[in-house]
């Protein structure tokens, strides 16, 4: 059969997520789905209007996506996807696939997770596309199909973790979905060996080794402390900048924060920083888009003689801006806020 080349908007392509989730429960329904599917390739997406700091703050839902990350604690929900199975356990991968598949497809989950998060998880489990790890390397190896697949067919009560052939991808998956003791530092400085216009910033930190919760870590490390890194040195090269790690709670939620201040920078006059992010213009409109759904974003500088904290995202009832003492602002701060449950 020859196959058709089409573009589709993210609309449709929702519209697949949502047929493909539905049609998985019969085995009927779901090989006619993947038949049809298998005569269309899909050429490229086609771009959609830029999306409002509003938009992105409506989409911007981190107690679910901390809820759903939490179910990597779970036997009955995401654990088994990066650990062992218990002794005397009845688990096989086809099981833990299909327990997974349903989790993220369900009305709780569908629909209002980060994009990248569903990606990095569906690619894991289906291999509808590479998936990118903790350290931006792609990986085309799957629990659904090639050798990993041939594998866990021929071991269906053995973790593939326990391979020494496919061990070491199972680790690399558990590395992108968890920032764990003591490891955000060694992170940090990959990714500053990485990139050259890095390297001459004076960076010091303070307890990122105490950092450890769940998030896409591909996301963290490069798109969010990153893109601030990058955006710090396009300003001044040898800027001193401090990276720092803190904890906290909110009512029954677990408060990770990563601060990154650029020692001495003071900040564009308030209304101008204010209404380039909400035209969708520069590095911290950027920023908004890659910490939607992820993690709390404000920041606290000096505004040209105005010292204010702006909550760009929140989902905590809290002011959107506040004055602050000139004396808490050691610069310009970016605060993102990660929730644990």
């Amino acid at each position: 059969m020859s196959k058709v080349r089409i573009s589709l908007n993210i609309d449709q392509l929702n519209l697949i997520r949502y047929l493909s989730s539905k049609v998985e429960k019969s085995p009927e329904l779901s090989k006619k789905f993947d038949k049809c599917m298998d005569s269309i390739v899909v050429s490229e997406v086609n771009s959609s209007p830029k999306e409002t700091l509003e938009e992105i703050r409506k989409k911007h839902t981190p107690g679910i996506t901390a809820k759903f990350l939490s179910q990597f604690e779970v036997p009955s929900g995401l654990k088994f996807l990066t650990h062992n199975f218990d002794p005397d356990s009845n688990m096989t991968m086809a099981t833990v696939i299909k327990q997974v598949s349903s989790i993220i497809s369900s009305q709780e989950y569908n629909y209002k997770l980060p994009g990248s998060l569903y990606g990095l998880i569906i690619n894991f489990i289906r291999g509808e596309k590479k998936w990118l790890d903790y350290n931006n390397e792609s990986h085309s190896t799957n629990l659904s199909s090639g050798g990993l697949k041939n594998w866990i067919d021929s071991n269906p009560t053995l973790h593939p973790i326990t391979s020494p052939q496919y061990g070491n991808e199972i680790q690399a998956f558990r590395r992108t979905v968890r920032i764990a003791k003591p490891v955000l530092p060694e992170l940090i400085s990959s990714l500053i060996n990485k990139i050259t216009s890095l390297q001459n910033l004076q960076i010091k930190t303070e307890k990122l080794d105490k950092a450890d919760f769940y998030t896409n870590v591909n996301r963290l490390i490069h798109f969010i402390i990153g893109n601030v890194l990058s955006d710090i040195a396009q300003r001044n090269s040898s800027a001193e900048v401090l990276i720092s790690y803190q904890r906290s709670s909110w009512n029954e939620i677990r408060l990770h924060k990563i601060l990154i201040t650029h020692i001495d920078s003071e900040a564009n006059p308030f209304e101008d920083v204010q209404k380039k992010i909400c035209s969708g213009g520069g590095a911290l409109y950027e920023l908004a888009k890659n910490c939607q759904g992820y993690c709390d974003w404000a920041v606290e500088a000096n505004f040209e003689g105005e010292y204010k904290r702006w909550r760009i995202l929140s989902a905590q009832n809290l002011p959107e801006i506040e004055i602050i003492d000139k004396n808490e602002v050691k610069g310009f701060t970016h605060i993102f806020t990660f929730y644990k449950q």
